[in-house]
């Protein structure tokens, strides 16, 4: 994107008049849709795992957060507020005063100066081991639930299935405790008596535990945002036709911004009601 800004031929002649202008040539569009595709894969990938990751390198247990005079998940969502007021202010200023190519180029800077911090300090970093693939655990609990839709359910929670070893590499911290939402979803963790005699089940597409279940509800109850995201994509293209792409641009930052926000809020409410686990 920033390269696109900076090199004369990747972008069209300028046109002081706006009467008569060249329009972008095909390989110039191309390179502004590729660094658009290029910028939504990357930020798909950081946005889900660098909260994760930084904090998988503090004590996040309820001990461990109540011994520190400061909350990382605070820290950590005020730091992307200032991010994103700087870039609604400083960096728009700079773009719209001195050019889009150090508009562009600063975070370019920025955010590769931050790639190096991060490969110089790779070898310090708490990795924990995989614990497999969410999304397949998550149709791991919805087949199982499913194939004991008739199967009586217990009249106690304590009674669903527990394997503190099977859900030993994703719940370090600690295991989710049961919940009243999706009850249906419990299905799942229900045990039959071949199960029960088992140490580690055979087959998790028919039995799941209560951690991997309330998993599944975790995820499920971050799905209620799109409603959200539904209405604000929704304003962004109520602006009229004949608006210039500046401000096109500018609204469409705020919805970003306003998207952006309200995730924050749900992770940031999941994390701290995980906090409550222990």
């Amino acid at each position: 994107m920033t390269m696109s800004a900076i090199i004369p031929k990747l972008y069209p002649k300028p046109c002081p008049t706006q009467v008569n202008c060249q329009e972008a040539s095909t390989h110039q569009l191309w390179v502004l849709y590729l660094a658009l595709l290029l910028t939504s894969i990357g930020t798909g990938g950081i946005r889900p795992c660098v909260v994760t990751f930084a904090a998988n390198q503090f004590d996040m247990t309820k001990s461990g957060v109540a011994s520190r005079k400061w909350n990382y998940f605070n820290l950590y969502y005020f730091c992307m507020g200032l991010a994103t007021l700087t870039a609604l202010t400083v960096i728009v200023y700079i773009q719209n005063n001195v050019g889009w190519g150090w508009g562009l180029g600063i975070p370019t800077i920025s955010m590769g100066l931050s790639f190096i911090a991060f490969v110089v300090g790779y070898p310090l970093y708490y990795k924990p081991k995989p614990g497999g693939s969410p999304l397949v655990r998550m149709c791991q609990v919805v087949v199982a639930a499913w194939k004991k839709r008739n199967v009586l359910m217990p009249n106690h929670a304590d009674l669903l299935y527990h394997n503190k070893q099977l859900d030993a590499l994703i719940s370090v911290d600690g295991r989710l405790l049961h919940t009243e939402q999706f009850k249906w979803l419990d299905r799942a963790a229900i045990a039959t008596e071949g199960e029960t005699k088992e140490s580690i089940p055979r087959n998790l597409w028919n039995i799941s535990t209560v951690h991997r279940v309330e998993e599944q509800i975790k995820h499920q109850q971050l799905r209620r945002m799109g409603s959200i995201e539904n209405h604000f994509w929704g304003c962004s293209y109520s602006l009229s036709p004949d608006e210039n792409f500046e401000n096109e641009t500018h609204s469409l930052n705020l919805v970003a911004v306003a998207l952006w926000r309200k995730m924050a809020n749900d992770r940031l409410g999941r994390a701290n009601s995980d906090l409550d686990k222990f």
